[in-house]
């Protein structure tokens, strides 16, 4: 029997109503957009609800609250506790990423409660906490979510290990405290980096795996001044931090300008950030002032100690010279990605390519510099690297010499960089 025929709602309403509801993952747009005029009806009665759990998409993996009203969250709580009551929780497919804004959960413990429930259903493993709007986010730089709130959400989030925090200004060390098995954070567009928040992260530091800090520059205070990060404040921050991060694999850290990422947080991640396979540390190319970079040196100290090193990405660091660079392809031969764009005391020509040690080598970033990596260099790379799938190069570094040897490899050219070919063919180089 038709879906259409059983409950007297054409499937094709049916299939409109749960697609605006919940939406496929599109891992080409990590902020997703939802149709709600597509929400044109609602789970009226018993028949409504079993035809509607029948035509759930099952390939369906994230659930978008941010841009829900209030009623489609009142439906989509009932929904789930009638599956449950039912025992036909299995027909809805598993959710394995929510987002919601906080702000639609002020001063409303009702609100609160169906979040809570419909959390406590999904079990999702990725939890994305962000603000709709920059109203929403503003709303937040004022007002708190009501203390009652986070124990319901902790029950509720006890399978969380990925989660992602946005413009949350108040509440942030409450979040982390919610979600005990958390395992991978991040921290955009922050704002707000107190004492409290400091020790959440400590408390949750040797479990982390991956950690993505990306400061707000320049952030505004409750009374509506503008507020800037100084050098000393965000050294304060993440040095408070770094010790705890023992078992951290993944940093991620985008430092806007007038703020520095100095010696003293390069020399605390040497020594107890062993562990790194990826490291992602790119400067603002806003800020050229030398005194905000680490120094040569004690980014060689760095290198020396990550000897898992994978994935390197030290764009815009303009101080860093051929000593670094030296450092580097003799001290970590499983480099696999390396970005070096806008390294501009960086030449390549003192490196030794007997010595050149990346053989697991798939992508070079050199940048566009105007004033380019060596030939020599280059040609080494190629030469050593067999691997090797792109490769990002100056057009100023592109002598007729360079050309001939990237194309005897099977390399060609295009908008972005160099790809090298299979059998005529661009492969696949990531990962």
């Amino acid at each position: 029997m038709a879906l259409g025929t059983a409950c007297n709602i054409p499937n094709e309403i049916l299939i409109q109503i749960l697609e605006g509801l919940l939406m496929p993952c599109d891992s080409s747009d990590q902020y997703w957009t939802r149709q709600t005029d597509l929400l044109s009806a609602s789970f009226v009665n018993t028949a409504w609800r079993r035809a509607a759990l029948v035509v759930f998409p099952k390939e369906i993996k994230c659930l978008d609250l941010t841009l829900s009203s209030e009623e489609d969250i009142c439906k989509l709580g009932k929904l789930y506790k009638y599956a449950q009551a039912v025992h036909i929780a299995r027909m809805i497919p598993s959710i394995e990423t929510v987002f919601f804004d906080p702000s639609f959960f002020l001063d409303c413990p009702q609100r609160q409660d169906i979040l809570c429930s419909i959390l406590d259903n999904v079990k999702p493993s990725n939890l994305i906490i962000r603000s709709a709007s920059a109203a929403n986010a503003n709303l937040l730089a004022s007002n708190e979510l009501h203390q009652d709130f986070f124990p319901k959400l902790r029950s509720a989030c006890s399978e969380v290990t990925h989660l992602v925090l946005g413009d949350c200004v108040h509440g942030q060390s409450n979040f982390l405290e919610a979600t005990p098995k958390v395992a991978h954070l991040e921290l955009s567009m922050l704002r707000d980096f107190d004492y409290h928040f400091q020790s959440a992260v400590k408390q949750v530091g040797p479990r982390l795996h991956s950690l993505s800090l990306n400061f707000k520059y320049p952030y505004y205070s409750n009374a509506g001044a503008q507020m800037k990060y100084t050098s000393e404040e965000t050294d304060a921050m993440l040095l408070a931090v770094i010790p705890s991060l023992c078992a951290l694999r993944e940093l991620t850290i985008k430092d806007f300008p007038n703020s520095r990422l100095g010696d003293e947080i390069i020399c605390g991640l040497a020594e107890h950030c062993r562990n790194l396979s990826s490291l992602s540390i790119p400067k603002s190319n806003l800020s050229p002032s030398e005194d905000r970079y680490p120094s040569t040196k004690s980014m060689v100290k760095l290198i020396t100690n990550l000897s898992l090193l994978e994935v390197l990405n030290v764009a815009n660091h303009f101080n860093l010279s051929d000593r670094f660079l030296e450092s580097l392809t003799t001290c970590a031969p499983r480099l696999r990605h390396i970005i070096l764009a806008n390294c501009y005391n960086m030449t390549g020509q003192y490196v030794d390519e007997a010595r050149l040690n990346w053989p697991e080598l798939v992508t070079l970033d050199l940048g566009h510099d105007l004033e380019p990596f060596k030939e020599s260099f280059v040609e080494a790379v190629l030469r050593q690297c067999p691997g090797l799938r792109f490769l990002q190069v100056s057009p100023y570094a592109l002598t007729e010499g360079l050309l001939k040897t990237l194309e005897d490899l099977g390399f060609r050219g295009t908008r972005i960089g160099y790809f090298r070919t299979i059998n005529g063919v661009i492969g696949d180089f990531r990962e």
